[in-house]
Order: structure tokens, then sequence, then C-alpha cells
């Protein structure tokens, strides 16, 4: 019976986010034009977008927003660390021109880049 439940779950909310658009234009199957500059979202167990341009300066928004889930995002040359979280807003300064490869140390197939120009 809860093998049922969590597969109607699962459907339902891949029915959501298909009508919401959710995903990433960045090769991993779903558009994230409507998301704000500077924002990545944490979510499905994906960085969305996965590629990310910004300018140097900029202040980068991780949205963590997988339900009961955690997450981090940790910069290969440990330049940021955004913690351990489930549900929470956590910002990131970049404050040097270059590409910025980070991973959630948790589940080490989710990956992202930043580049700053």
């Amino acid at each position: 019976m809860k093998r049922f439940f969590a597969t109607v779950a699962a459907v339902a909310l891949s029915m959501t986010l298909v009508a919401c658009g959710g995903g990433s234009g960045s090769g991993d199957g779903g558009d994230a034009s409507d998301l704000p500059p500077d924002y990545v979202l944490v979510k499905n167990s994906k960085f969305i977008p996965s590629k990310l341009k910004v300018a140097v300066g900029a202040e980068v928004s991780f949205d963590f927003a997988d339900g009961s889930l955690s997450h981090n995002a940790v910069a290969d040359d440990k330049s940021f660390d955004t913690g351990l979280h489930t549900e929470k807003m956590v910002p990131v300064k970049i404050t040097k021109a270059g590409t910025y490869k980070y991973i959630c140390t948790i589940h080490p197939t989710m990956k992202g880049e930043i580049i700053a120009e």
C-alpha cells in the first residue's frame, strides 16, 4: 500500500513539474528561462540551471527546495560551501572571474558550474 501511494505521489509530482515548466535550459531536460538571474534552484536532485553565467561580484542565490532531501553546493576549488540544507535560500558571492564547478557532496552526481565574467 505504501508503494502505491509513493507511485501516485511521484506521478503527481512529475505532472506538476511538466505543467509548471520545471527544469533547466542547459541540457538537463527543462527550461530555466523563467528563473531569476543569478539564481540556482536545487530541486529534484538537480541544480537548475546546471550552468549559470554571472558578472564578477554577483551574488548567486542557491534556493534549496527539495522537501526533506538535504543537499549542499561545494565548489571544487573550495571558494564556497553553502552548507547542508533542505529548505533555505543561501547566497554565495562570486568575487573573481573564472569557472566555478561545484557538486552536492551528499549526491555527487549533482553537478553545476558558474561562469563569472
